[in-house]
């Protein structure tokens, strides 16, 4: 009777932890998609020079061209949201007509644009505003 008691309610929590995974995942991905955009940002302020976030929909991946790896030396700055822990995707990237970010020495995207991320039936968009360069998740 014990057993039978716990089997049902292992049917009824498995499906809801499930869903908490992917959405945690999924929002998790999206902050790092901000943070990234957020460093791209304040490296352009600090250096007075244009920075560029290029976007791979198809792989799920982006880059921050001349940045360096914090992790893996003298590789460029990678991040692949396929991956372990994140296992996302980027359905979709436009800024203005284009996959990549560029942000001018001020802190300000030369165009606003957005990143859709899906994971399962999840979706997370990364919104980065045109006049001000502010990120925001929906």
């Amino acid at each position: 009777m014990v057993l039978a008691i716990v089997a049902i309610l292992g049917a009824i929590a498995a499906p809801r932890y499930s869903l908490a995974l992917q959405r945690y995942r999924l929002e998790m991905a999206a902050n790092r998609v901000a943070s990234d955009i957020n460093l791209a940002r304040s490296l352009a302020r600090a250096k007075g020079s244009t920075a560029t976030i290029s976007f791979t929909a198809s792989t799920s991946t982006y880059a921050i061209a001349g940045l360096t790896s914090t992790d893996r030396s003298g590789e460029a700055f990678g991040v692949d949201l396929s991956r372990e822990p994140f296992g996302v995707a980027i359905q979709s990237v436009d800024f203005a007509g284009t996959s990549t970010l560029t942000i001018r020495g001020y802190g300000v995207p030369t165009n606003g644009g957005m990143v859709r991320l899906t994971r399962g039936a999840l979706t997370k968009v990364v919104t980065v505003a045109s006049g001000s360069g502010e990120v925001s998740i929906q």
